[in-house]
């Protein structure tokens, strides 16, 4: 996959969840009146057309890249999914703010660091969201949201949910064939980063430092030693060491790399992918082998839970419905088994 591919599906899926409800130019939570860049409001809160454009783009995007083929009819519909959503989350996020849920600035400052943390670069962290017409300042208060309406539903709908005994034995028997440890192989790496916009000159900076620490390991020189004084990947602090890696979990080309590599100790060839220049070291292989209910038991009923979270959650939102004050200035997606609740079109 690309890197402009992984960014904008990083995006993507986070814009879907946690898109706001306040405008690009105005972060004031009490505005009451439907203004000329709004396009519906909520208990008296506006949602603007900028941020209507922003999720409908996200949808968009996420469709693109699946490979499907969109036609003029679509994209009428996907706004009318857009403003759905960001009217669910508004309705959440509100719920959140009755109810006194806080959002410290260290779960958000975490939240951001681990968003960033999946880009290459500042840069391209920025020009993702530059090209999704949005801001870090609109990233924060994403999050913020976000984490407000995370907590909302574990307080609410998680915390009461539970799952017996025998529906995790029944669903460990059913899909027995799932459950099995996929084949796996302990990595480390040293990254020098380099991007895929990057400048020949750049380019050529980046391959000679890779081809460097490849001479003095080639050498024997220490790769743990040498991974944390140049890697520029947070594992550096480690030595490199990514721990266990399995099949679809990293880019294409840096894990056909280390699934190639035969033997423990064994280093591989500079491999390129859209972070940049790695060398990959192989630890420990592990084969595919099945799991024990005992062993699978919690991740199990994790999934249960969220399954019937999931579940949930649509009904949870049908009761903010059911009180809130809606105006829309054009049509969005009813609520399943409700006409509009308290929907008031503006003429």
């Amino acid at each position: 996959m690309s890197l402009k591919s992984t960014l904008i599906i990083t995006l993507t899926l986070f814009l879907l969840w946690a898109a706001p409800g306040c405008s690009k130019k105005s972060t004031d939570l009490a505005k009451k009146e439907t203004t000329p860049e709004s396009v519906a409001t909520v208990n008296g809160q506006a949602i603007s057309k900028h941020n209507l454009d922003r999720v409908t783009f996200a949808l968009r995007k996420q469709k693109e890249l699946s490979g499907i083929a969109l036609k003029d009819s679509d994209r009428k519909e996907m706004e009318k999914a857009a403003l759905k959503r960001l009217i669910d989350l508004e309705l959440l996020y509100q719920e959140s703010v009755g109810k006194k849920i806080a959002v410290t600035n260290e779960d958000l400052d975490k939240a951001v660091k681990q968003i960033k943390s999946q880009f290459p670069d500042e840069k391209a962290f920025q020009q993702a969201y530059k090209e999704m017409n949005s801001s870090e300042p609109e990233l924060r208060e994403d999050l913020k949201r976000n984490l407000a309406i995370d907590s909302l539903i574990k307080q609410e709908i998680l915390a009461k949910t539970e799952v017996s005994e025998k529906e995790a034995q029944d669903l460990y028997q059913a899909k027995k064939e799932v459950f099995k440890r996929p084949e796996s192989v302990q990595i480390s790496h040293i990254l020098i980063k380099l991007a895929n916009a990057a400048s020949a000159e750049e380019e050529k900076k980046a391959k000679t430092r890779i081809e460097d620490i490849e001479k003095r390991l080639k050498k024997g020189e220490d790769f743990a030693k040498l991974a944390k004084e140049n890697s520029e990947c947070p594992s550096a602090e480690k030595g490199g060491d990514l721990g266990f890696i399995v099949r679809g979990q990293m880019v294409s080309d840096f894990e056909e790399s280390a699934f190639k590599l035969n033997k423990t100790g064994e280093i591989s060839p500079i491999t390129r992918t859209s972070f940049g220049f790695h060398l990959l070291k192989r630890g420990e292989k592990t084969p595919e082998k099945p799991v024990a209910f005992e062993e699978a038991r919690e991740n199990i009923i994790k999934y249960l839970k969220n399954s019937k979270v999931g579940q949930e959650i649509p009904k949870y939102i049908q009761t903010l419905y059911a009180k809130a004050a809606i105006k829309s200035e054009i049509e969005y997606q009813k609520p399943e088994g409700e006409a509009g609740a308290k929907t008031t079109p503006v003429m």
